[in-house]
Protein backbone atom coordinates (compact mmCIF):
# COMPACT_ATOMS: atom_id res chain seq x y z
CA UNK A 1 0.00 0.00 0.00
CA UNK A 2 2.81 2.46 0.80
CA UNK A 3 4.34 1.96 -2.65
CA UNK A 4 1.04 2.94 -4.28
CA UNK A 5 0.87 6.11 -2.17
CA UNK A 6 4.54 6.90 -2.90
CA UNK A 7 4.03 6.45 -6.66
CA UNK A 8 0.87 8.59 -6.61
CA UNK A 9 2.60 11.32 -4.61
CA UNK A 10 5.60 11.32 -6.99
CA UNK A 11 3.32 11.54 -10.05
CA UNK A 12 1.56 14.53 -8.46
CA UNK A 13 4.94 16.18 -7.81
CA UNK A 14 6.01 15.61 -11.43
CA UNK A 15 2.69 17.03 -12.66
CA UNK A 16 3.17 20.13 -10.48
CA UNK A 17 6.74 20.57 -11.78
CA UNK A 18 5.51 20.27 -15.39
CA UNK A 19 2.77 22.81 -14.70
CA UNK A 20 5.29 25.31 -13.31
CA UNK A 21 7.43 24.91 -16.44
CA UNK A 22 4.44 25.90 -18.57
CA UNK A 23 3.50 28.79 -16.28
CA UNK A 24 0.47 27.10 -14.71
CA UNK A 25 -0.13 28.69 -11.32
CA UNK A 26 -3.35 26.82 -10.51
CA UNK A 27 -4.95 23.73 -11.98
CA UNK A 28 -8.07 22.12 -10.55
CA UNK A 29 -11.14 20.18 -11.66
CA UNK A 30 -14.52 21.24 -10.30
CA UNK A 31 -17.97 19.70 -10.46
CA UNK A 32 -20.78 22.00 -11.55
CA UNK A 33 -24.39 21.90 -12.67
CA UNK A 34 -24.93 22.62 -16.34
CA UNK A 35 -28.17 24.36 -17.29
CA UNK A 36 -29.33 23.30 -20.76
CA UNK A 37 -32.50 25.21 -21.51
CA UNK A 38 -35.64 23.32 -20.52
CA UNK A 39 -33.73 20.05 -20.22
CA UNK A 40 -32.89 18.51 -16.89
CA UNK A 41 -29.83 19.99 -15.22
CA UNK A 42 -26.79 17.78 -15.60
CA UNK A 43 -23.68 17.43 -13.48
CA UNK A 44 -20.70 18.62 -15.44
CA UNK A 45 -16.94 18.65 -14.93
CA UNK A 46 -15.03 21.88 -15.44
CA UNK A 47 -11.24 22.11 -15.44
CA UNK A 48 -9.66 25.49 -14.73
CA UNK A 49 -6.02 26.44 -15.29
CA UNK A 50 -4.54 29.83 -14.46
CA UNK A 51 -1.33 30.84 -16.23
CA UNK A 52 1.06 33.47 -14.98
CA UNK A 53 1.59 36.35 -17.35
CA UNK A 54 4.53 38.63 -17.91
CA UNK A 55 2.94 41.14 -15.54
CA UNK A 56 0.03 41.39 -13.11
CA UNK A 57 -2.10 42.73 -15.95
CA UNK A 58 -2.17 39.68 -18.20
CA UNK A 59 -3.13 36.53 -16.34
CA UNK A 60 -4.35 33.72 -18.58
CA UNK A 61 -7.42 31.71 -17.63
CA UNK A 62 -8.21 28.49 -19.47
CA UNK A 63 -11.58 26.87 -18.79
CA UNK A 64 -12.32 23.40 -20.20
CA UNK A 65 -15.84 22.03 -20.12
CA UNK A 66 -16.87 18.97 -22.05
CA UNK A 67 -15.24 19.09 -25.46
CA UNK A 68 -14.88 22.87 -25.43
CA UNK A 69 -12.17 25.12 -24.07
CA UNK A 70 -11.89 28.89 -23.68
CA UNK A 71 -8.80 30.97 -22.93
CA UNK A 72 -9.21 34.55 -21.74
CA UNK A 73 -6.87 37.17 -20.35
CA UNK A 74 -7.62 38.87 -17.03
CA UNK A 75 -6.23 41.83 -15.14
CA UNK A 76 -4.91 41.21 -11.64
CA UNK A 77 -8.09 42.63 -10.06
CA UNK A 78 -10.33 40.47 -12.27
CA UNK A 79 -8.33 37.36 -11.37
CA UNK A 80 -8.58 38.06 -7.64
CA UNK A 81 -12.34 38.68 -7.87
CA UNK A 82 -12.85 35.48 -9.88
CA UNK A 83 -10.80 33.46 -7.37
CA UNK A 84 -12.89 34.82 -4.49
CA UNK A 85 -16.12 34.03 -6.37
CA UNK A 86 -14.98 30.45 -7.07
CA UNK A 87 -13.89 29.88 -3.48
CA UNK A 88 -17.14 31.23 -2.08
CA UNK A 89 -19.16 28.96 -4.40
CA UNK A 90 -17.35 25.75 -3.49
Amino acid sequence: MNKVIDISQRLNEIREEDNRLYGVMHSKTYTAIQFTGDATNEDSTIHIEIYEGSSCNDIGLNICFGKESRMIMLTGKEAIKLAKDILSAT
